[in-house]
């Protein structure tokens, strides 16, 4: 981005990155209720290695994005290109 240009590509930012952030939140909170419900499976979250953490957050990420709608995109860039 270039210098003095943050104001002009924040809509971008705010369009984007706020709903991909929601679902993205939502997401992991699904598959916490979901994977909460099995209380007879004992996994130690110690256990877990960063690269299984990484690769969890890869694929929420992955449908996230996939939630944004082009509409979305659209919208935020026309609030970014100055009229």
């Amino acid at each position: 981005i270039p210098p003095n240009a943050t104001s002009a590509v924040q809509p971008l930012d705010v369009g984007n990155m706020v709903p991909f952030k929601r679902h993205l939140r939502n997401i992991w909170l699904q598959e916490e209720l979901t994977e909460g419900d099995h209380d007879d499976e004992n996994i130690d979250l110690m256990t877990v290695t960063a690269q299984q953490k990484r690769l969890a957050m890869v694929q929420r990420a992955i449908k996230a994005w996939v939630l944004i709608t082009p509409q979305e995109i659209r919208r935020s860039f026309a609030k970014a290109i100055p009229q």
